[in-house]
């Protein structure tokens, strides 16, 4: 039987449902928006520059800096980048 996704949205929350991730951790639900913030989230992770991750999303670097700044100070890896030394 083909069932048929009628609306984006309509089929998104269907395929997260199914999937058991319609509902964030905080209870709140995703919405395809949910999508973008994951990937900025996961680039930031990743070490990707915030001016190339800026031009790829068509968003300002003082936008990714104001979201996901805090992400980028708790994660670890960041720390490597703020005290590393370098010889003159």
């Amino acid at each position: 039987m083909v069932d048929l996704v009628g609306s984006f949205k309509g089929g998104f929350q269907r395929a997260l449902k199914e999937a058991g991730v319609l509902f964030a951790s905080d209870g709140k639900k995703r919405v395809p928006y949910s999508l973008r913030h994951t990937y900025a989230t996961m680039r930031i992770s990743e070490g990707v520059s915030v001016f190339q991750l800026a031009a790829n999303m068509g968003a300002s670097v003082e936008m990714l800096e104001d979201f996901y700044g805090k992400k980028r100070m708790r994660d670890p890896k960041m720390a490597t980048e703020v005290t590393k030394f370098r010889e003159r």
